[in-house]
């Protein structure tokens, strides 16, 4: 199976600073994910970190290196 890899939008300080500061939950996770694979971890080291399938992980990753942080927006806030 071929590695995620994660395509560099933002250097891994960056991904931390907006985990760190991520307010909304699903978003905060989303970030966690993303700055733990930009330090190198693999899919399975995520899984066990942060409780998240692996499909979920790798869309996740997938979405981010097609759109970009936009990716990371919690879109369920625009269902009104």
């Amino acid at each position: 199976m071929k590695a995620a890899a994660l395509y560099p939008y933002q250097t891994t300080e960056e991904l931390e600073q907006a985990y760190r500061t991520a307010t909304r939950p699903v978003e905060r996770s989303r970030w966690h994910i993303l700055w733990l694979k930009s330090k190198g971890k693999s899919i399975p080291e995520l899984m066990e970190v942060t409780g998240f399938r692996r499909t979920t992980i790798s869309v996740l990753i997938k979405r981010y290196n097609e759109h970009g942080p936009q990716a990371v927006r919690d879109r369920r806030r625009d269902n009104f």
